[in-house]
């Protein structure tokens, strides 16, 4: 009888056992599927987030924040623009690099957009360092310039000539150089 009920018990264990092992692989197997989409997702969204190279961005007229009227053609040659969000970790990471490029953008900040998207933060940070080498655009006439350049998440980089061409867009071409400016 004892021999039985080792034997039973050895086998419940061993069931037991083998469940465990299923169940811990399906566990790992769906972790992994979830840690690759995830990883799929830090980039988070794509790189290009306004309209692509060739695109043409749209016209605008909106006041910049000290009151003065911009539209598209108050840019007179290559112009950098940028989209922020203040509330927005990446962006946070951009900005110092969108500075640095603006700051020896040909033209200055007449040849430079930025259009801070407050979402409910105080932005004052990010004006403080864009309003010395760029146009700023506030969240308050935010719209009509992020529809003009298709705008679908921050932060949004392009570089657009003077007649509203997109030349290159995405955040990381900040670091890499293609959006030097023509000589």
């Amino acid at each position: 009888m004892t021999t039985s009920l080792i034997a039973a018990g050895l086998a419940i264990v061993g069931a037991l056992t083998v469940i465990n092992l299923v169940v811990s692989y399906g566990v790992i197997r769906r972790l992994r599927e979830h840690e690759q989409r995830f990883a799929e997702r830090a980039g988070g969204q794509p790189d290009n987030l306004l309209m692509e190279a060739g695109g043409k961005v749209g016209d605008f007229a909106v006041p910049d924040l000290d009151g003065n009227p911009i539209t598209l053609a108050t840019f007179e040659g290559p112009t950098l623009a940028g989209f922020f969000s203040a509330t927005c970790e990446p962006c946070a990471e951009v900005l110092p690099h969108f500075v640095a490029t603006a700051a020896g953008w040909p033209g200055g900040a007449r040849n430079v957009l930025a259009v801070v998207i407050d979402g409910g933060s105080g932005p004052e940070g990010y004006l403080a360092s864009l309003r010395t080498v760029a146009t700023v655009v506030g969240s308050d006439h935010a719209e009509p310039v992020s529809k003009a350049f298709g705008l679908r998440g921050v932060p949004g980089i392009c570089v657009i000539e003077p007649d509203g061409t997109v030349r290159a867009g995405g955040r990381r071409v900040l670091t890499a150089g293609a959006l030097a400016p023509v000589r």
